[in-house]
């Protein structure tokens, strides 16, 4: 497994697939937006990597990882073994 895989596994998802950033463009601008802080959509574009993931019952999360959350995940599984 990759490491987008193992980013989704420590939280409980399935990854889908690895956005590119032509990808992250055109989902922002068919998207409603409208209840996503402007904070929060800029967090997609300074990410180092966007996955496309899903839970348990197959709904699809996105999610804006950048080298410092790479970083605590790593930490964090070091305090669980």
């Amino acid at each position: 497994m990759d490491e987008a895989g193992l980013i989704a596994q420590d939280l409980g998802l399935s990854l889908v697939g690895v956005l590119s950033r032509d990808e992250i463009g055109s989902l922002v601008q068919a998207a409603d937006t409208g209840d996503i802080s402007k904070d929060d959509l800029s967090s997609f574009h300074r990410a180092d990597m966007v996955l496309r993931a899903a839970d348990s019952a197959g709904t699809e999360r996105y999610l804006a990882v950048t080298e410092t959350a790479r970083n605590l995940l790593a930490v964090l599984d070091g305090l669980a073994a």
